[in-house]
């Protein structure tokens, strides 16, 4: 993680921390496009899109919050 040699509150620490936001939400995003292609998806299909789903919001919630920091820090 890119976040490790950083001490937690610093502006260095919410900008690498805002860096895994935006690398799981574009992960998270490339799931979510895959798997609302397919017509038909079985129980572990339809876990995964919400999984998926779930972990991309998480994702962008991570990215806004260091930003909110970035900014009001």
């Amino acid at each position: 993680m890119p976040v490790m040699p950083y001490e937690k509150g610093t502006k260095e620490f919410a900008l690498a921390l805002s860096a895994c936001g935006v690398i799981l939400a574009l992960s998270s995003f490339y799931v979510v496009t895959g798997e609302k292609r397919l017509k038909a998806r079985s129980l572990v299909g339809t876990k995964l899109l919400a999984t998926a789903f779930i972990t991309l919001l998480f994702g962008l919630a991570v990215t806004l919050g260091s930003i909110v920091y970035l900014i009001r820090g």
